[in-house]
């Protein structure tokens, strides 16, 4: 697409609108400097030039800027492209412009608002001769005021966001300590419904047949340490008491410290004597 760095008000061209599907009367333009030159060589050019000065005054308005004469209609067009170039005339980046033409050293562009941003780029990012930049002391004070309300700005945000967070630090907390609560809540609640299990209960056969019967499990005293022993029978050579016949056991002896009786009974002696006789014969 051809850019529109040069243009006439002179000289309208016709161009079919797809969208509407007619034909309509826009301004010429034209891309390069040699095309341009061509086309103000035209006799249909200068025609329109010369018609417009013999034109009454009530026809025309003449342009105080370039001193060009236009129809009412060629002049509104000319107004429309311009108008921001006239409001701007103070600033230096509008020094080498004039009307329908946006120029910036030898640099050309479509329109003021293009050629100030490269203006301004261009400022920004200089070197060597063009680094010197004045500032005059509006330009400074409205760059410090929009500095200033940045930083108010980032301050405001910086406080909203120390209070969420405060905020949503404050909330965790509480859930955690409502969910702690909840769990030990539960906890007691199951405590005191179930009973404990006694795990790793290895039953005999007696324990079962007692436990399903209901029969209750006899402590037996020969070898329960709870209770002292209790001797029915006393050795009449020693005095001692026997426990041949009680059979306690000897953890439940030595924790009473008991001296049980060690005479050889009167079996044992008379086998031992029989045997002596059979050795004999």
């Amino acid at each position: 697409m051809k850019r529109k760095l040069f243009s006439c008000n002179y000289c309208d061209i016709e161009k079919f609108n797809s969208e509407s599907q007619e034909y309509e009367n826009i301004p010429f333009y034209c891309e390069t400097l040699a095309h341009w030159k061509q086309h103000i060589s035209r006799v249909k050019h200068c025609i329109n030039i010369e018609r417009n000065k013999n034109l009454e005054d009530d026809l025309v308005v003449e342009c105080k800027h370039c001193d060009g004469v236009y129809t009412k209609e060629q002049y509104k067009k000319h107004k429309d492209i311009n108008q921001l170039l006239w409001a701007s005339k103070g600033f230096s980046y509008t020094k080498d412009c004039s009307c329908n033409n946006f120029c910036y050293g030898k640099k050309r562009f479509e329109t003021l608002q293009e050629l100030r941003e490269y203006a301004m780029v261009k400022e920004k990012y200089s070197y060597g001769k063009d680094k010197q930049i004045n500032y005059t002391k509006k330009e400074y004070d409205k760059a410090l005021e929009i500095l200033n309300d940045r930083q108010e700005h980032e301050n405001k945000l910086q406080q909203i966001r120390q209070q969420n967070e405060n905020k949503m630090r404050k909330e965790l907390e509480e859930k955690k300590e409502k969910e702690k609560k909840e769990k030990e809540k539960e906890k007691n609640r199951k405590k005191n419904l179930v009973k404990p299990i006694k795990e790793n209960i290895q039953l005999t056969i007696e324990d079962e047949f007692n436990t399903l019967n209901g029969i209750e499990e006899k402590v037996n005293p020969k070898t329960d340490l709870n209770e002292p022993p209790d001797f029915c029978d006393f050795c009449g050579d020693c005095g001692k008491p026997d426990n041949s016949i009680s059979e306690y056991s000897i953890e439940k002896l030595e924790r009473y410290n008991i001296d049980i009786c060690d005479c050889e009974s009167d079996e044992d002696s008379d086998s031992d004597s029989d045997s002596d006789q059979e050795k004999i014969i």
